[in-house]
């Protein structure tokens, strides 16, 4: 019996080459990443912390440049003023008023130093004391834009804020009745701004200038 004839050979599987793609020469250029700063997550916790202590301080002094506590009327002719009433559901009405701290005079540091006595020390302790702040604008524009900064602030509690108008002395005898200090509010110069409410209650309670950022 005959044997079948071999497969023929192809050869040219056995001589085929992978074909390659004709190269193309890229203009060589030189790659140098920029130069970075490492910095530790210590690094950046104090720089935060610095950057956000100085705009508190510079809030709190913006702040501080807005308002006067007055202990008695400067003016011998009545001014024009503006104060704000909160009502009640049940139709009563009180003036705004916000805790204020009071340095000590001259001579309650006087008399404690003698108790102490030392001097230095009765400075050392900055005695003060808190009162009722009558709160009061030069402007109508400026007591407008409180009272609507304020309205926003106290929303959902039933109450409805009030501007009165009444001359410095009539305001003056009823804060020197009520044993309260007059708060005096005048936009910011320049600007016109005005601190929110509760940045200006931070204020005069002597908060920490942290304590007033929003």
């Amino acid at each position: 019996m005959d044997e079948p004839a071999p497969c023929p050979s192809f050869g040219f599987w056995h001589d085929a080459r992978p074909l390659q793609e004709p190269r193309v020469e890229l203009p060589s250029t030189s790659y140098s990443p920029a130069p970075t700063e490492e910095k530790t997550a210590e690094d950046l916790f104090h720089f935060d912390w610095d950057a956000l202590r100085k705009q508190a301080e510079n809030l709190a002094a913006r702040v501080k440049g807005t308002y006067e506590v007055m202990m008695g009327c400067p003016w011998v002719a009545p001014k024009p003023m503006w104060a704000l009433t909160i009502g009640q559901a049940n139709g009563n009405s009180t003036f705004y008023t916000l805790r204020t701290r009071i340095e000590t005079g001259q001579e309650v540091q006087d008399e404690l130093a003698k108790v102490l006595g030392s001097k230095s020390l009765a400075k050392s302790l900055n005695l003060s004391q808190m009162e009722d702040g009558v709160v009061a604008f030069l402007c109508r524009e400026d007591a407008e834009a409180f009272a609507d900064a304020l309205h926003g602030e106290r929303a959902g509690r039933g109450e409805e804020v009030c501007i009165v108008d009444m001359s410095s002395h009539e305001l003056f005898r009823f804060v020197r009745d009520s044993s309260a200090v007059l708060v005096a509010v005048r936009g910011e110069a320049g600007s016109g701004w005005l601190p929110e409410p509760h940045q200006l209650a931070g204020a005069l309670r002597g908060q920490a200038a942290w304590d007033d950022m929003v």
